[in-house]
């Protein structure tokens, strides 16, 4: 996502879908580790399009994306959360991270989801998190789509791009994540459109569905150092 910068012909709102990914970054550097099937996507909004501060984008982000899985998520035991600032759960375990970086003028949202599989996480040490999940195990409606896409031959595949032409069943039911993705860019979409967003809307979305329990409390080195209970989020998010 480097090197657009300057151009004129740049739109101001566009997504990239990757199928993989083999040097994910998370949050302080950490890994994010890749899974056949699962979702990265980078959705890259011109500063000009947002209606709020920049600062509410990481919750903005947040409540969005949770909006777009929700769809999708059939076993009414499932708990979507959203942990501050950038990650969203799934009965506390981690579903999907945000991280926002800028190129020039552009805000880059990168969103890495677990559509297929859920990577397995360090309990301990700099690279340990909370257990993680995949959203297909709390939606039938992805698992019909899974088994409907590895029953048709190559040619009637929805998704019909470069490279999907001639693979086998196996090879086709990782693009269940394209699904995922075009829900996801579709409620960015109609977000920025709507140009009506205001910051207490973002801190009262983010609230009503904002996980209090027990976090991990990092230090400026990226080791645990402890635990922490969050209360609430400030007006400045």
């Amino acid at each position: 996502m480097k090197g657009f910068g300057g151009r004129s012909n740049v739109p101001k709102v566009f997504t990239v879908v990757a199928d993989s990914q083999t040097n994910g970054r998370g949050t302080r550097g950490r890994k994010w580790k890749y899974g056949t099937g699962n979702l990265f996507m980078t959705i890259a909004i011109h500063r000009s399009t947002l209606s709020t501060p920049v600062h509410y984008l990481p919750l903005r982000s947040g409540t969005l994306i949770a909006s777009a899985i929700q769809s999708y998520v059939s076993d009414p035991s499932s708990e979507i959360r959203l942990k501050w600032p950038n990650d969203i759960l799934i009965n506390g375990q981690k579903l999907c991270g945000i991280l926002i970086e800028m190129e020039d003028d552009h805000f880059l949202i990168g969103i890495g989801c677990n559509i297929m599989e859920a990577p397995v996480v360090a309990p301990d040490g700099a690279e340990c998190g909370r257990p993680s999940t995949a959203l297909i195990q709390h939606s039938s409606v992805l698992q019909q789509y899974r088994a409907s896409l590895e029953a048709q031959p190559a040619e009637y595949v929805e998704e019909t791009t470069e490279g999907v032409a001639g693979t086998s069943p196996q090879q086709r039911s990782p693009l269940v994540h394209r699904r995922v993705a075009k829900e996801i860019a579709a409620k960015f979409e109609e977000w920025i459109q709507s140009r009506s967003d205001t910051p207490e809307r973002v801190i009262d979305d983010f609230s009503r569905n904002m996980d209090f329990s027990e976090q991990l409390l990092r230090d400026k080195y990226n080791q645990p150092e402890g635990r922490v209970v969050p209360l609430y989020v400030n007006e400045d998010g």
